[in-house]
């Protein structure tokens, strides 16, 4: 968080802080980037600053955010056919899924060409 968003909000860290339950000082450890606030923390600083919650994302790039740019028909990206597949895909251990991911990429490359 920044020093900006208490100022557009007129309000200080250690009333931020106070609202939140936790230090000025952790308030400052996010306002430098030092350490990061949890989603439901983000949403509570949001709330109390009368800001979106994608105001802490301006400026990032998009795959930081992750809201990475993919070509899905959007009716294909909702099926329950890729719901099924992205929660199996989850459910497979991590060290596993990378060499998934290589195969379905070597299939969908020779199909294509």
């Amino acid at each position: 968080m920044s020093a900006r968003a208490c100022a557009a909000a007129s309000s200080s860290a250690s009333r931020l802080a106070e609202s939140l339950g936790t230090t000025y000082q952790t308030v400052q450890k996010y306002e430098r980037g030092i350490v990061g606030a949890c989603i439901s923390g983000l949403f509570s600083m949001a709330t109390l600053l009368k800001v979106p919650t994608a105001w802490f994302f301006d400026g990032l790039p998009r795959i930081v955010t992750g809201r990475a740019s993919i070509a899905i028909p959007e009716h294909e990206l909702h099926s329950r056919e890729t719901l099924s597949l992205a929660h199996a895909y989850f459910r497979i251990a991590p060290d596993r899924r990378q060499a998934i991911l290589q195969l379905i990429r070597s299939m969908t490359e020779t199909s294509s060409g």
